[in-house]
């Protein structure tokens, strides 16, 4: 029987898969309970041969060759409807799970029958010297998510929902609750977590550190922090935002239903102006293209604006304010 599948995107990852592939394999897991589905998204280096020849070194390597682009999204969801194992856990390519940790963390899903349980992890820079540990569990119990989430995390939830990999999920709750990632969203982890997590009705925390996070210079992420694409400014800010506006309002518990609106707004509507002034011309102009086209969606979340974000996404004066607000950052901060 397979007790877990660790699910784990590929998109131009050859120099990473090592680190993480190995961690995976090294665990005091039994490989027989254990797959590890591999999906290479159209990759452009050598990530389709580097994960062939771990295939034919480990008969639990299961690789799955995309003849489309599918993105971060599509190749997760792809993943979770090829998987075996009783339990989901989402790895990234270029960073790494503690291998010693890893067994007894499923131990603990099995015998307390978990929808999802979280984990403490390890921020580690581009040289492998961890820096942060995020250890948020120092005892546990287990409880309904809404009630774990607003006892472990409190308003500080924001801070800790981008990351999809700190959980194991239970494949069949996942299933049943059709719990996917949204495709086509920027930080698709931070709807799918609030989502999976204030969802279950049986969740804990383990006071173990189960995953190493690389901050790794040229991953998604950073990215988008220096260059504030237009298509993922759209997306982050609108298409993001609306989604978790939706996810708000799906919430049974009050407490649940606040804070995720809290973020909704706060993070994501009302951080355009943020993103949006620090972008170049070129980019902007595909934002507002963008925009133009969906504006229904538009429409949805502008109840929920500022002044300033509302402002910004007025169809005639706004990209003339973008403009004026990005020139005046530029002065100020020096920026070319």
């Amino acid at each position: 029987m397979i007790r877990i599948s660790f699910i784990v995107p590929c998109y131009n990852v050859e120099g990473y898969l090592h680190r993480s592939l190995t961690s995976i394999v090294n665990s005091l897991i039994p490989a027989a309970d254990y797959e590890i589905i591999c999906v290479n998204d159209m990759s452009s280096d050598s990530t389709i041969d580097s994960l062939n020849e771990y295939a034919g070194k480990y008969s639990n390597i299961v690789v799955v060759d995309s003849k489309r682009h599918l993105g971060q999204s599509g190749v997760r969801n792809l993943a979770l409807e090829k998987a075996r194992g009783k339990y989901i856990w989402y790895v990234d390519a270029d960073d790494n799970i503690v291998s010693e940790s890893a067994l007894a963390l499923l131990e603990k899903c099995e015998s307390e029958c978990l929808d999802v349980l979280t984990f403490n992890f390890r921020d580690l820079d581009n040289d492998g010297v961890p820096f942060k540990e995020t250890n948020n569990y120092k005892t546990s119990f287990c409880t309904t998510g809404a009630e774990f989430v607003k006892h472990n995390f409190g308003r500080g939830f924001r801070e800790e929902i981008g990351f999809v990999w700190r959980f194991l999920y239970r494949r069949d709750y996942l299933i049943d609750n059709n719990i996917l990632f949204p495709v086509d969203v920027s930080w698709e982890d931070s709807w799918y977590v609030p989502k999976a997590l204030l969802s279950a009705a049986r969740v804990d925390g383990s006071t173990l550190f189960g995953y190493d996070y690389w901050h790794n210079q040229g991953s998604l992420c950073r990215t988008f922090e220096k260059k504030y694409q237009g298509k993922q400014v759209y997306e982050f800010s609108i298409v993001a935002g609306s989604c978790l506006l939706r996810l708000s309002e799906e919430q049974v518990d009050g407490w649940a239903e606040k804070i995720v609106r809290e973020i909704a707004v706060n993070d994501y509507i009302n951080y355009l102006p943020v993103l949006l002034v620090r972008s170049n011309f070129k980019e902007r102009k595909e934002f507002y293209c963008l925009l133009r086209r969906n504006h229904t969606l538009l429409n949805e979340i502008k109840p929920c604006m500022t002044g300033i974000s509302r402002m910004l996404v007025n169809p005639i004066m706004g990209r003339l304010f973008s403009e004026m607000f990005s020139i005046a950052y530029k002065i100020k901060h020096a920026v070319k």
